[in-house]
């Protein structure tokens, strides 16, 4: 069942984290036109744009986190308070560690998907517009 959960979970991180990251490689390609006007080698444009997406993804696993601990505090509490039980779940470091892992598989998963729409920029139409 957790496997499950997080086959589902991942899947639907890798399909927000394409779809909005490729967005804004899309609205970057003038920048990325920029870079190969001024001599970036193609690969390392694509690693511009896989540090970009990793960026984001390690920035959303850690507020994710943030999140998730904040909220189980808040449920902890809630239960306390109301059926007496101190604790209802702990965070585990390991929890945390397996939240941010699976942020930083989400961007190197999808970096494939962006570098290709990142080289597929077509240099002088996007400078000459």
């Amino acid at each position: 069942m957790a496997l499950a959960a997080s086959v589902v979970a991942g899947g639907i991180g890798i399909a927000f984290v394409a779809t909005m990251m490729g967005l804004e490689v899309t609205a970057n390609r003038r920048e990325l036109a920029t870079l190969a006007v001024v001599g970036f080698s193609a690969r390392s444009r694509a690693l511009v744009v896989t540090a970009e997406a990793v960026t984001v993804t390690v920035a959303g696993g850690l507020l994710g986190v943030a999140l998730g601990a904040v909220g189980l505090l808040a449920l902890n509490a809630g239960v306390a308070r109301a059926v007496g039980v101190p604790a209802v779940g702990t965070l585990s470091p390991w929890i945390v560690a397996y939240g941010l892992g699976i942020a930083i598989l989400i961007g190197i998963v999808t970096a494939p998907y962006l570098s290709y729409l990142g080289l597929r920029t077509d240099t002088l139409a996007e400078l000459s517009r």
